[in-house]
């Protein structure tokens, strides 16, 4: 077995006109739309890898990593965390849908961490361990 049997590997098909006419819609917007959506973007990357740090710093200091009560606190810290985020914000952020992303955020990132990350730590202790 050479490992040889799939040298087509992953054709992407991207229309080239299309995607300059989105782009080009996309730049059109108006500039508090434009505005809305750096924020959104700035938002998960902030956001969501702090739901995963929040979701495995508070299991491994407090629970065992493989506790299910463990996980149920940490998505209760990371729902209130979000919410008051969402109060706070009021003050900042006029728009109530997205001052609603880093609670989404968040609880994306305690999937993240639980679901993902979680599990790649367990296999490698196992193995290594």
């Amino acid at each position: 077995m050479s490992g040889k049997k799939n040298r087509d590997g992953f054709k992407l098909n991207i229309n080239k006109e299309e995607a300059e006419k989105e782009y080009q819609e996309y730049l059109n917007q108006p500039p508090e739309v434009l505005e809305n959506l750096r924020k959104c973007r700035l938002y998960m990357v902030v956001f969501i890898p702090l739901g995963a740090i929040i979701s495995l710093c508070v299991l491994k200091f407090f629970f065992d990593f493989k506790s299910f009560a463990g996980s149920l606190v940490t998505l209760g810290i990371c729902i209130f965390a979000g919410i008051i985020n969402f109060l706070v914000s009021k003050k900042f952020v006029s728009n109530w849908k997205l001052r609603l992303v880093p609670l989404i955020c968040l609880c994306v990132g305690w999937l993240i961490g639980i679901f993902c990350i979680q599990k790649i730590i367990l296999i490698f202790l196992n193995v290594v361990g």
